[in-house]
């Protein structure tokens, strides 16, 4: 299949899965001609039909099922030259018009959501982009809990399999549920450590109705409250908090 039946075939499978802007589409021919990068840009579908015979050792090697638990995914994009500033004022800034497509990946690749974003962006490539209000330069970390259902099996499994007494605090997760034999479920980061105490002890696990160390006072936000407000050091107190405060506010 030569380039000029594969555009065809790519732009066909294209328009049965979105609405393709004939005009943008013609625009983009005209603009595959100006120069060999530009037209390599746009013609990248080329590089999934051909590795295959490019790189035929690759291709022929065994398929690898698994490579082990993910735990980290780092996912890196650069384009080649900034977007026109007049597009950049109208686009919603960098992590809307881009980075939302990495979320999209990230959340697929490791089949859970995040409950923690940090977000740190500057403008070191070009001042004028800073002057509309957006970065040229990101860095975002996204931090899951509780880990992914198959990830928390496999660490129970281990846990169980161990044949010591071992401490399960998944924050957001059932953990009554996580109460197996060996495994003693906790609720929170200080039920954990109360746990972990009374079995170094030698001592059953408190129930779940053992007081805490601090005392809790009920509250009841008024008619006009509408938000619970708090400062944290971390992420993990401030997930803590989201299924304990439904207990000690109406």
């Amino acid at each position: 299949m030569d380039i000029f039946e594969a555009t065809k075939s790519y732009e066909s499978w294209l328009g049965r899965h979105i609405s393709i802007v004939r005009p943008d589409l013609r625009l983009k021919h005209e603009r595959l001609t100006e120069n060999p990068f530009v037209f390599l840009r746009g013609t990248f579908y080329r590089w999934i039909q051909q590795w295959p015979a490019v790189c035929a050792k690759v291709a022929d090697a065994p398929a690898v099922l698994s490579v082990g638990d993910l735990h980290i995914l780092r996912i890196t994009s650069r384009d080649p030259a900034p977007p026109p500033i007049e597009y950049i004022k109208v686009s919603g800034g960098i992590f809307l018009d881009m980075m939302i497509h990495d979320f999209d990946m990230a959340r697929f690749l490791m089949g859970e959501e995040f409950v923690v974003v940090h977000a740190l962006g500057s403008a070191l490539v070009d001042p004028a982009i800073g002057g509309a209000g957006d970065v040229d330069t990101a860095v975002i970390v996204l931090i899951s809990k509780p880990p992914a259902k198959e990830i928390a099996e496999r660490i129970l499994s281990a846990a169980r399999a161990c044949g010591k007494p071992v401490v399960a605090n998944f924050l957001g997760a059932d953990h009554r549920a996580l109460t197996s034999g060996n495994v003693h479920g906790a609720k929170t980061l200080e039920d954990a450590a109360r746990v972990a105490v009374a079995l170094a002890q030698g001592k059953a696990p408190p129930p779940d109705s053992a007081p805490a160390s601090a005392p809790v006072t009920p509250v009841r936000l008024q008619s006009t409250q509408r938000f619970i407000r708090g400062l944290y050091s971390g992420g993990t107190f401030c997930y803590e908090s989201d299924p304990a405060a439904p207990g000690s506010a109406g």
